[in-house]
C-alpha cells in the first residue's frame, strides 16, 4: 500500500460544480491516479467529478508530481477546452504535513506553520501560471517580497513561507507584481534548458511586458540553437539567426562604443554576385582588398540588381 498525505478537500469553487478534474503525471498526458482517503485503499476515477460545491476528495501519492487539468462537465476525455491547467504539482515525502490552496493570498491567510509544505495553484487566480510550492521556515525573519518569501497575514515577527526550488520558475511565481531576477553567485553559469518531448520541439522563452535586460559583467552571452534563433518583439520576429545570415525586420543600428565589422575579402578580382566564399550575397556589404592592384580597398554592396563599389582612400 502506498503512503498518502491527508489534507482538506480539493476545492475549485461552487462555480465549477460538476466539473471534471483530470490528474496526470507532471509534464505529460499520462493519467496518474489519486486516492479518495488517507488510507490509500480507494482509487479515484480519473477524471474526478466534483460535487455540487465544486469539491472532491483528491489525495495525491506522496513523492509523486502531478499535472491537474480542470475541465467542464461536458468536455471530452482527454479535455479539449480546459478551464485551467496547473503542472508540476509536487507531493512531498511521507511524514510531511501538506495542503493545497488556490492562491498566494490563501497561503498567507493560513495560520503560521499550519503545514510543513503548501502547494499553491496560482498567484491571484488558479491556473494563471503563478503556482509554486512553499515550506514553513520557523526561524526566517526576512521581509515579504510577494514571491519567494511570504509573511502570514497574522504578521508574526518570526516565521515565513519560503518558496521551494522545484525546477519551475516564472515571473508570477517569483513576484506577481515586480521583476523576475535570476542571479548567479560565485561566477557560476546560468543555463536555461528546454527538452523536446512527445514530438514537440523544446523552446526556452524570455518574456517581458516592459524591458528585458541581460547584464553580463564579464564573459559572453551565448545563444545556441539547434536550428534558427529568433529575437522577437511581441509576436513579430525582428531578428533571425540561421547560422550564416542575420535577417532583420528593421534597419540594424550599432550605437555607443560597440562596432560592426563587415566581412573582409582579399582576392585578385572583384567579387561577383553569389553565395560562394569569393562572392557577395544579395544585400551583403563587405570590404574587398584587391590583391592584384596594390591592395586597393573597396566597400562593396550587392543591391540585387547589380554590385556597386566605393574605393576607400
Amino acid at each position: 500500500m502506498s503512503t498518502f498525505i491527508p489534507f482538506p478537500k480539493f476545492d475549485a469553487g461552487v462555480s465549477n460544480a460538476g466539473a471534471q478534474l483530470f490528474t496526470y503525471i507532471a509534464g505529460t498526458t499520462t493519467k496518474q491516479t489519486t486516492q479518495t482517503t488517507p488510507a490509500g485503499d480507494v482509487d479515484n476515477a480519473n477524471p474526478v467529478v466534483l460535487d455540487s460545491l465544486g469539491q472532491g476528495n483528491v489525495l495525491p501519492t506522496a513523492g509523486l508530481s502531478y499535472k491537474y487539468v480542470l475541465a467542464p462537465s461536458t468536455d471530452t476525455d482527454p479535455p479539449t477546452s480546459p478551464i485551467w491547467t496547473v503542472d508540476n504539482i509536487s507531493s512531498p515525502a511521507s511524514g510531511t504535513s501538506f495542503t493545497i490552496v488556490n492562491t498566494k493570498a490563501a497561503l498567507k491567510a493560513l495560520a503560521s506553520g499550519a503545514f510543513n509544505v503548501v502547494q499553491t495553484l496560482g498567484y491571484t487566480t488558479v491556473g494563471d501560471g503563478g503556482h509554486a510550492e512553499y515550506r514553513w521556515n520557523a526561524t526566517d525573519t526576512a521581509a515579504d517580497d510577494a514571491g519567494r518569501t511570504l509573511q502570514p497575514d497574522s504578521a508574526p515577527g518570526t516565521g515565513r513561507w519560503n518558496m521551494l526550488d522545484t525546477g519551475y520558475i516564472n515571473d508570477l511565481s517569483l513576484n506577481g507584481t515586480g521583476d523576475l531576477e535570476i542571479t548567479s553567485a560565485n561566477d557560476k553559469d546560468i543555463v536555461l534548458t528546454s527538452y523536446a518531448s512527445a514530438g514537440n520541439l523544446g523552446e526556452v522563452g524570455i518574456h517581458g511586458d516592459a524591458a528585458v535586460t541581460i547584464d553580463v559583467q564579464s564573459g559572453s552571452i551565448i545563444l545556441d540553437g539547434a536550428t534558427d534563433i529568433f529575437l522577437k518583439s511581441g509576436a513579430v520576429t525582428q531578428v533571425t539567426l540561421d547560422g550564416t545570415t542575420i535577417t532583420c525586420a528593421k534597419p540594424f543600428v550599432v550605437t555607443g562604443n560597440s562596432s560592426f565589422t563587415p566581412r573582409i575579402l582579399s582576392q585578385d578580382g572583384e567579387p561577383a554576385a553569389g553565395t560562394g566564399a569569393t562572392q557577395i550575397a544579395t544585400s551583403e556589404m563587405l570590404i574587398w582588398v584587391d590583391t592584384n592592384d596594390l591592395n586597393r580597398t573597396y566597400l562593396v554592396f550587392n543591391r540585387a540588381t547589380n554590385v556597386v563599389k566605393l574605393e576607400l582612400t
